[in-house]
């Protein structure tokens, strides 16, 4: 290639804005929430923090899936983080006579997991980065089935999930990245292809409020879905800012009279 033709493309590559990834994945070891049901939890890894909270369709008197979202609890075991919500047997709960049966239960049939037998629960992962590409998640345990569902925050502010139903998150910022298949085996890697960029990742057992579209082939469908979330991975996007004007100007006062000398050496 001709040498002064090389160095416009140098500049114009000097002046453009453009974006940067860094791969950042995260194998959950919170020792705080290890053994104990909590309302909250952080993992952290290359300098980078994701916090974790669990959520259910809870608020109502029966186990429809317009029932609105509350608060759960939320526990690391050894193959993930498990979901119990306040409908559990003696809990916070509407109404005992509308309990989600078994629900925290560690023993058959393991409602200690992240499941959508009669309530449907959830896990929101909120990163320090405007710009996650959540681009992967695994479970490390499963009863029964795997099928889920993500959701990525891409509206205006901070979201608030307390009153929205799973449907209604659609009309309130939420934008449905795909539902995805599962079966019984363990460890599984689900792959999330999205070019969302987002703080906020809602992952929740299957509900078909979300569709019956499957994302990675075979077919979703809800009630028999009990998994823990092990791990995520995902890239960080950063920004790269253009060149300032005055350092864009130097660069051009620069380049030209180079430019110039440049075509005399070589006859053009």
């Amino acid at each position: 290639m001709n040498k002064t033709k090389l160095l416009p493309l140098a500049l114009l590559g000097a002046l453009s804005a453009g974006s940067a990834e860094a791969a950042i994945s995260w194998t959950f070891s919170s020792a705080a929430c290890n053994g104990s049901w909590q309302t909250n939890c952080s993992e952290t890894s290359g300098g980078e923090t994701v916090g974790v909270t669990a959520w259910a369709n809870t608020a109502g008197t029966s186990s429809s899936t317009s029932n609105a979202l509350e608060s759960a609890s939320l526990r690391r075991f050894g193959g993930g983080y498990g979901v119990r919500n306040r409908d559990y047997p003696g809990g916070p709960g509407d109404a005992s006579s509308t309990d989600d049966n078994n629900e925290g239960s560690s023993s058959s049939p393991y409602e200690h997991a992240i499941d959508n037998d009669q309530r449907i629960d959830s896990v929101l992962f909120t990163f320090d980065s405007s710009n996650y590409q959540l681009t992967s998640l695994t479970t490390d345990w499963v009863s029964g089935d795997s099928d889920l569902s993500v959701l990525a925050y891409t509206g205006t502010g901070v979201p608030v999930l307390i009153g929205k139903t799973y449907g209604g998150l659609l009309s309130n910022g939420w934008t449905l990245i795909g539902n995805y298949n599962g079966d019984s085996s363990a460890p599984n890697t689900y792959s999330i292809a999205s070019a969302v960029q987002s703080s906020y990742w809602l992952v929740t057992a299957y509900t078909s409020v979300f569709g019956t579209t499957s994302n990675n082939g075979g077919t979703v469908d809800g009630g028999d879905d009990k998994f823990k979330i092990s791990g995520i991975s995902g890239n960080e996007v950063a920004a790269v800012t253009a060149v300032p004007l005055p350092a864009t100007a130097w660069l051009l006062g620069l380049g030209l009279p180079l430019m110039a000398a440049l075509r005399r050496r070589v006859g053009v």
